[in-house]
């Protein structure tokens, strides 16, 4: 059932630098490169990242727009990043 009622959802974005793709679970996330909410996160944990296929994460973030971040500081205000 695709994006029907359901207990859990839980979106692997990557693990480690495998790949694996069936009809059940895709990893990398086939729309990790899409997605500004995963993107900068994941920039600011992993700034040197590459996706397994050798495509910096700078690359993607040079591509995605910051429209809609907000970044919380330490102490749980919030700032918009873009």
């Amino acid at each position: 059932m695709r994006w029907g009622p359901r207990t859990l959802d839980i979106d692997i974005l990557l693990y480690a630098r495998q790949v694996l793709n069936t009809q059940r679970l895709k990893i990398p996330h086939p729309r990790l490169g899409e997605r500004n909410f995963v993107l900068y996160p994941l920039a600011d944990i992993a700034p040197d990242l590459s996706l397994p296929d050798g495509t910096p994460l700078a690359r993607l973030l040079a591509n995605c727009s910051p429209e809609g971040i907000v970044r919380l500081d330490a102490g749980g205000s919030g700032g918009r990043t873009g």
